[in-house]
């Protein structure tokens, strides 16, 4: 608006007021899915369904057509578009003919994805009326920041979700939680100790019992808390992934942090067979001059590359026959060497006769294997042998000696006895 004064020494004028409207900016809300309150600046949580309207009116001299224009937010899936909107490429397109004065509202939904964290969903529109391009106004929506869960071994700061870690290795386990409520909270934060390991020790108050630890904490607004657990992981872990989550209630939300997981090399196997046959006969019974095959079956569970060599020594009381895979044969040991891909598996055998004079003692046999990264004995398997009867013994001068004197003795005994009876007649 515009108007002059005027003053010719005579007259006070006050000229006619020129008026010039400006077009109205196009206005952008965003809603909670089924109600009617504005939650622009608010936080949303994953899974929920958001309603973005737009709202343009046309403040040209002409009735127009506008097109409207809006790309889904980022962290967002789109549901559905009202009033005619096409969804293509992650835009809603409308097209509306708005006569001069008129007002339009265009509406879609958007579902906030499942994997969000932390993230700020923004949003705002385009309109094209065919005399002037407006951006709307910018809507934002924080959402909560998940907490966080890694793992350590030992002392280090390095998080070894993923790695491979060893019996009785020690692990500390952290949960970080960030207080985005907007407001103080009493966080409880709940962490099953993983299986396959032992509960060593808890920082900042925790509680153990019935294989969970337990903490409630106050977290001032945008604060954060960060606790700890110790775990050991037990002797005959062999080859079980350890995994471990925690759980965590701020009186507002309840949340999974990530999961960490941590797999154990798996032991070597050891087995034994009458040659000719599968079946392990560990523990069974065998004979003299009987063929057995060894086998040893190795899994490469390091997670990488590794040169594996697997050692086995030939049992007392058989004598070496032969080795597969490049087995070399020394010194009574046989040794395979092999480079194995991770996740690859392989098996090497050998065979071996029974001696001719085993007589009840007890055939065993373990081998060992080195990955690079671990040390390994495998099960022991062993087998008895029957002990053979024995022949009696014969030509024996001292036994003959004794049974002569025996028999004599017993003839001088009976001498004098048949005398008296002859002289009692």
């Amino acid at each position: 608006k515009n108007k002059a004064k005027v003053n010719d020494g005579k007259n006070d004028y006050d000229t006619n007021e020129v008026t010039n409207p400006t077009p109205t900016k196009p206005k952008k809300e965003v809603f909670k899915s089924g109600t009617q309150t504005n939650i622009d600046g608010k936080r949303v949580e994953a899974g929920q369904i958001l309603d973005y309207a737009i709202t343009y009116k046309n403040t040209t001299d002409d009735d127009v057509e506008a097109t409207i224009k809006d790309r889904i937010p980022e962290h967002t899936k789109f549901v559905s578009a009202e009033d005619g909107g096409i969804f293509k490429d992650g835009t809603v397109t409308w097209t509306k003919r708005v006569a001069k004065g008129q007002s339009v509202t265009v509406r879609f939904k958007v579902k906030v994805d499942s994997d969000v964290n932390g993230e700020i969903i923004k949003n705002k529109a385009k309109v094209n009326d065919g005399k002037n391009d407006y951006d709307t106004n910018e809507v934002t929506n924080p959402t909560p920041t998940k907490p966080k869960k890694e793992v350590f071994k030992g002392t280090s700061k390095t998080n070894i979700d993923g790695k491979l870690v060893k019996a009785g290795e020690e692990l500390t386990y952290k949960i970080t939680y960030k207080n985005t409520t907007g407001e103080k909270v009493t966080a409880t934060i709940k962490d099953k100790i993983p299986q396959f390991t032992e509960f060593v020790s808890a920082d900042n108050g925790g509680t153990f019992k019935d294989g969970t630890v337990t903490w409630v904490k106050e977290v001032e607004k945008d604060k954060s808390l960060t606790v700890t657990l110790k775990v050991r992981v037990k002797k005959d872990v062999n080859g079980e992934v350890l995994k471990n989550k925690a759980k965590v209630n701020d009186g507002k939300n309840e949340y999974d942090t990530n999961e960490v997981t941590n797999p154990t090399p798996t032991k070597p196997k050891k087995e034994v067979s009458k040659s000719g046959t599968t079946t392990n006969i560990d523990g069974k019974k065998v004979k003299a001059g009987e063929e057995l095959t060894y086998k040893i079956t190795y899994k490469n569970t390091t997670g990488k590359e590794a040169d594996v060599t697997i050692t086995d020594k030939v049992p007392k009381y058989t004598k070496f026959i032969s080795a597969d895979n490049g087995g070399v044969y020394k010194g009574g040991v046989i040794k395979w060497r092999k480079t194995l891909k991770e996740g690859e598996s392989w098996t090497v055998s050998f065979k071996v006769k029974v001696d001719e004079k085993v007589s009840g003692e007890v055939i065993k046999n373990v081998a060992k294997v080195r990955d690079g990264e671990n040390e390994f004995t495998t099960n022991e398997v062993t087998n008895p042998t029957p002990v053979k009867p024995k022949k009696p013994k014969t030509g024996d001068d001292t036994n003959m000696m004794m049974l002569f004197m025996l028999l004599l003795g017993s003839f001088g005994a009976a001498v004098p006895v048949a005398r008296r009876r002859r002289k009692n007649k």
